[in-house]
């Protein structure tokens, strides 16, 4: 695992998308408080994603209209 703050992570983009791809973790930092993390996705984790996304949207536009 490796943690990189947010101007790092500007920086080194490339390298710490191919450590995710490598199987590293990735957790980027603001401060010292853990705001994000890459991890390599799943064929399945992708998928479940995608068939989220549809519902996502629509509850997105319904909060909108229903503040």
């Amino acid at each position: 695992m490796v943690s990189v703050n947010i101007t790092e992570t500007r920086k080194r983009m490339n390298e710490l998308i191919d450590r995710a791809l490598a199987g590293e973790e990735v957790i980027i930092m603001r401060g010292k408080k853990p705001i994000a993390r890459m991890k390599p996705l799943t064929a399945e984790e992708f998928d479940r994603s995608n068939n989220e996304l549809p519902g996502l949207a629509a509850a997105r536009k319904f909060a909108r209209r229903n503040p």
